[in-house]
C-alpha cells in the first residue's frame, strides 16, 4: 500500500464520523435507517432543526443510511408475454403500468428491489386476468379489461406501497408458438 492509498483511507474514515446534509426534493421521499433497522421517513417536508419546514436532512454516515427514491407519477414498462386465453387462444401481449408510490416505507422496506418487484408483479396480475377472459372478449372489450387490470394490480401493489393510476394493455396479438423439446435446446 502506498502513502496516498493509505491517507485516501483515513480521510474516508474521518468523514464516516462528520454528520452529512441531503437535500430531498418535492417529487421524492426516502428511509432513513439509523443502526440498520430503526426506519424513519424524511420528505421535502419534514427537515430537521432548523431546517423542519424545507427538504435538508442531517445524519451520521457512521451509524444511518438514507435511500432517497422518486414517488411522483411514474410508468413502468411490462415485457411481452406469451398466455393462453380462456378459450385456448394463444395470445402475446405487453403492458403499461402508471403508478405513484404511497408509502416510500413499504416499498423500501416490503422487498429488496422495488424496481425489479414492481413489473414482476404487474406482470402476474395481467396474467390472473387474462387466463379468465376468451379471445373475443379480451379483443373487443379492451376497456373493461384494462379496468379490471387496474383493479387487479391494485390489490397485487399495495402491501408494497404502490399506488396504481392505471394499466393498460399495449401490444396485443393472437399467436402460435412452436417449441420442440429436447434434451439438448429449444427450438423456437
Amino acid at each position: 500500500m502506498d502513502v496516498f492509498s493509505i491517507i485516501g483511507e483515513v480521510i474516508r474514515s474521518i468523514l464516516k464520523v462528520i454528520p452529512k446534509l441531503v437535500i430531498i426534493r418535492t417529487t421524492h421521499e426516502g428511509v432513513k435507517f439509523k443502526y440498520g433497522s430503526i426506519v424513519t421517513k424524511v420528505s421535502s417536508t419534514n427537515g430537521l432543526g432548523l431546517f423542519k419546514k424545507t427538504g435538508i436532512h442531517m445524519y451520521w454516515p457512521l451509524i444511518t443510511e438514507i435511500e432517497v427514491i422518486p414517488i411522483k407519477r411514474q410508468t413502468a414498462d411490462l415485457h411481452s408475454q406469451y398466455l393462453s386465453t380462456k378459450d385456448n387462444v394463444t395470445i402475446g401481449l405487453s403492458g403499461i403500468l402508471v403508478y405513484e408510490i404511497s408509502d416510500v416505507v413499504k416499498t423500501l422496506t416490503a422487498c429488496f428491489n422495488y424496481e425489479e418487484t414492481i413489473p414482476e408483479l404487474a406482470l402476474a396480475s395481467i396474467k390472473k386476468v387474462v387466463i379468465t377472459y376468451d379471445y373475443k372478449h379480451l379483443h373487443g372489450q379492451g376497456n373493461s379489461v384494462d379496468k379490471h387490470l387496474t383493479k387487479e394490480m391494485r390489490v397485487f401493489l399495495k402491501p408494497y406501497g404502490i399506488k396504481v393510476i392505471s394499466v393498460c394493455l399495449s401490444d396485443f396479438s393472437k399467436c402460435r408458438v412452436l417449441a420442440l423439446w429436447g434434451s439438448a435446446n429449444t427450438i423456437a
